[in-house]
């Protein structure tokens, strides 16, 4: 079985390899953290449609899927809307108008 993280570090400590410790310290945002920076982004857009892609290098460090995981949550609780155009992933908030 393969070390990892901060076992791996000391495992190559052990065998006088050079040890990257970005390997154990690398904090990753909780889901929480990554649906409120997704609203955040999109309030800093002014309510203008952002692209995905775009949107998606401003958020916390998470991998690539727990962003997607974020982003389908928040527009299935009807907070954002998401669509593709020509290929492309687009972001806006939901506006709500009064009756």
């Amino acid at each position: 079985m393969k070390p990892v993280g901060a076992q791996q570090c000391r495992h190559q400590q052990a065998l006088s390899q050079k040890c990257d410790t970005r390997i154990s310290t690398r904090i990753k945002a909780t889901d929480e953290q990554l649906d409120a920076a997704i609203m955040a982004a999109l309030s800093e857009a002014g309510g203008e449609v952002v692209a995905w892609a775009d949107l998606r290098q401003k958020l916390p460090t998470a991998s690539y899927w727990r962003k997607v995981a974020a982003l389908v949550r928040l527009h299935q609780s009807g907070r954002l809307s998401a669509f593709k155009v020509a290929g492309r992933n687009y972001v806006d908030p939901i506006v709500m108008v009064a009756p």
